[in-house]
């Protein structure tokens, strides 16, 4: 773990709920915004793995239709 997440987990680890709550609404914001760069970054992920030969397991996990 690196410097930045170990100071970033004591700030959440005495953060109030209100102050969580905000964190993560804006992490759902910032997904939401950004689905379109993340769906096409996962269709380049899906075909470089089916190009290796990866596991249908695995590719089926990877395969993602939408963010939400």
């Amino acid at each position: 773990m690196t410097d930045a997440a170990r100071d970033a987990a004591r700030v959440l680890a005495n953060a109030t709920t209100q102050v969580k709550n905000r964190g993560l609404e804006a992490i759902a914001t910032a997904l939401i915004e950004r689905s379109d760069q993340i769906l096409a970054a996962n269709a380049e992920d899906v075909a470089r793995g089916r190009a290796e030969q990866m596991s249908e397991g695995l590719l089926d996990r990877l395969d993602r239709k939408s963010v939400v």
